[in-house]
Formats: structure tokens, C-alpha cells, sequence
């Protein structure tokens, strides 16, 4: 096979969850490893005595139409703003499908990249000139 066993898998659905699962490894004094999708990993065959936390939190929902400016266009730009709010563990391109799904724009020119909402924030990630911190 391909890679060693894991102690403990969890998979948090909830905030809560997270934070307790991360203070319980902690508390244990076990190593702990937190990843997304695991798309991007190259794993030991050796076995991980720790914890290993897949962030399960997938929800997707608009906060509320908002900008700089009281009537809600960007000042820069002129275009209309919207605030979603996607969960770490949300699949990148769910993410970019539903955006689309709803006529919003600014994000479509990264779909197809492997991951989560989550690492996309942390790896920046970028296709065609675009990378997600300028979307």
C-alpha cells in the first residue's frame, strides 16, 4: 500500500468541532497535521502516531451585497460587491460553480484548480494571470 496508517482521523463539521479536535491533540501533547481536499500531499509509509484533522465544513452562503460606498459599487471599479462567506473545508470548485450558479463574476477564471476554500486562501492560488487575493 501507499503511505502509513493514522492514529486518529477526524472530521470536523462544525467550528466548534475544529477548535476542539485541534485543543484535544494539543492536550494530549499528540502531533497533529490539519489538511483540506489532501489533494497536495505526499504522504509517509510510515505511520503518523497523531492527528489528523480534515476540515469537513462545506456550506456556502451570501452574507449580503456590500462595498466601500453606501450604495454598495466598488470605488475603484464601479462593479457591485458581494460578501460570501465559504467554509474552509468547501471544495474550490463547488465554490466557483455556485459563484457562477448565482451571476457573480471574479472568481470563474479559477475554476478546475484542485483543493479547498480554505488552502486557496493560504497557497494563493492562481491560473491565467489571476490569483485568488486579487478576486
Amino acid at each position: 500500500g501507499v503511505g502509513g496508517k493514522i492514529a486518529r482521523f477526524i472530521e470536523p463539521k462544525s467550528r466548534v468541532a475544529v477548535i476542539e479536535a485541534v485543543e484535544d491533540a494539543d492536550e494530549a501533547g499528540l502531533p497533529l497535521c490539519v489538511i483540506g481536499g489532501g489533494s497536495n500531499m505526499l504522504v509517509s509509509d510510515e505511520n503518523f502516531n497523531g492527528v489528523v484533522v480534515r476540515d469537513a465544513r462545506r456550506d456556502i452562503h451570501v452574507l449580503d451585497e456590500a462595498a466601500p460606498s453606501e450604495d454598495g459599487i466598488d470605488l475603484q471599479s464601479g462593479a457591485h460587491l458581494v460578501h460570501i462567506n465559504a467554509e474552509a473545508g468547501c471544495n474550490w470548485d463547488d465554490f466557483v460553480s455556485h459563484t457562477i450558479s448565482l451571476g457573480l463574476e471574479g472568481v470563474e477564471g479559477l475554476s478546475g484548480i484542485p483543493g479547498t476554500v480554505g488552502a486557496s486562501v493560504v497557497q494563493n492560488i492562481g491560473a491565467y494571470g489571476q490569483e485568488v487575493s486579487q478576486s
